[in-house]
């Protein structure tokens, strides 16, 4: 029986050494370094980012010009500390914060 892996040449079972760096794995390797994934609270903060700024457009597209945080907050059912951290995040995308 032929393994993946065993010499062909050999009748007993010897295995043919690898070599662990190769191309292919080099490539993937390097691949994964490249793209490393963001850390679990940006990726969250994204998120609520995208969510708050949809309902802010969908609340401007039905007429309402002026929005509280807290409106948001009750809508989309998060937070308020994360709904005013978002908006902080979102003024450079237009959204005004009224003093």
């Amino acid at each position: 029986m032929f393994f993946a892996g065993q010499d062909a040449s050999a009748s007993d079972s010897t295995y043919q050494l690898f070599d662990p760096v190769s191309t292919q794995a080099a490539s993937k390797t390097a691949a994964r370094a490249r793209h490393k994934p963001r850390p679990l609270q940006e990726a969250r903060q994204k998120a609520v980012e995208g969510a708050v700024y949809g309902q802010i457009r969908a609340m401007r597209a039905l007429g309402i010009i002026k929005i509280s945080t807290d409106q948001i907050a009750r809508s989309l059912s998060i937070p308020r500390p994360l709904v005013d951290a978002a908006v902080k995040g979102m003024q450079d995308r237009g959204v005004k914060v009224s003093k």
